[in-house]
């Protein structure tokens, strides 16, 4: 999606030491902070200490279906989280079999 930026690169910038290894996503350029992330339409858990910002890390990509984005008016709904928009991570709900 054209609007999403990277919202953290800890491989080119250790401002701090509880940033090594994030993956967050900034929609539309204003901040990780703004962008809520939703699993299967709940609120995912913020991936580091003091920010509301979510590593997308923890998120298994074997068991995400698809990825549902609002951009735009997402805070009269979500609330100030949600300035920049939502992410909803849809996960599989079942699965069988091995995948490599």
């Amino acid at each position: 999606m054209p609007s999403t930026l990277v919202g953290l690169s800890p491989e080119t910038t250790n401002n701090s030491i509880f940033a090594s290894g994030l993956n967050n996503t900034d929609l539309r350029g204003l901040g990780s902070d703004r962008t809520l992330v939703l699993v299967n339409g709940r609120r995912f858990i913020a991936g580091a200490p003091g920010s509301g910002a979510v590593d997308l890390n923890n998120i298994p990509t074997a068991m995400v279906e698809r990825i549902e984005i609002t951009t735009g008016g997402a805070s009269a709904v979500y609330g100030s989280d949600a300035v920049a928009g939502v992410v909803n991570i849809i996960t599989k709900k079942e699965f069988d079999g091995v995948e490599i």
